[in-house]
């Protein structure tokens, strides 16, 4: 069993763990594979790294598997589809006092006269994370999205990694580093 820490710190949370049972499969609270807002996308490809983790035993081949994700994420080759996020509403429309990609949700909804009321699902895909107007940031499920934000997905992708190797001493930063120094190496392998 295996403890992820919190973020910011290097102690162990009690409610985030991976456990491996004695059946072969995993048992997983609180890491993002079991969240109900991770899209499906995000869920598998840790799913696959704790695969990675499994027979291999080490952080780097797992940070090299993640890599092939997120090449594959930035070529296009998702389903936007599989990147559906799913958010509870806590308030009603005009009670947020933020732009929250929620809210951007929330307001596509209204233009197709859906009600959305506190305690129901928004189901989106993030198209464009730093669009001025919130509702430019996202595509409902429904609007059938053929393109989508593929570094906010990245983002979710890399923290997800970070869950499966943090155990393991590894935090964000030196996952960041070991996908850059990966990339700067092979850059200068062509030139």
């Amino acid at each position: 069993m295996a403890f992820v820490p919190r973020r910011g710190t290097q102690a162990g949370a009690l409610t985030r763990y991976v456990g491996r049972a004695d059946d072969g499969s995993f048992k997983l609270r609180g890491i993002e594979a079991r969240q109900r807002s991770t899209p499906e996308w995000v869920a598998d490809c840790q799913r696959d790294l704790l695969d990675t983790l499994d027979a291999e035993r080490a952080p780097e081949p797992v940070v090299d598997r993640l890599r092939t994700h997120l090449i594959d994420l930035h070529a296009g080759r998702v389903d936007p589809a599989d990147l559906v996020v799913t958010k509870r509403v806590g308030k009603r429309p005009g009670e947020y006092t933020q732009e929250t990609r929620t809210v951007g949700a929330l307001r596509r909804y209204e233009r197709h006269d859906v009600a959305r009321h506190p305690g129901q699902p928004v189901r989106f895909v993030v198209v464009d994370d730093d669009a001025a107007r919130t509702a430019d940031r996202v595509r409902l499920d429904f609007e059938s999205p053929e393109e989508y934000d593929a570094e906010f997905y990245a983002d979710l992708a890399t923290r997800a990694a970070v869950s499966v190797v943090s155990p393991l001493g590894w935090d964000r930063e030196r996952v960041d580093r070991y996908l850059r120094d990966r990339q700067d190496a092979a850059l200068s392998a062509y030139l």
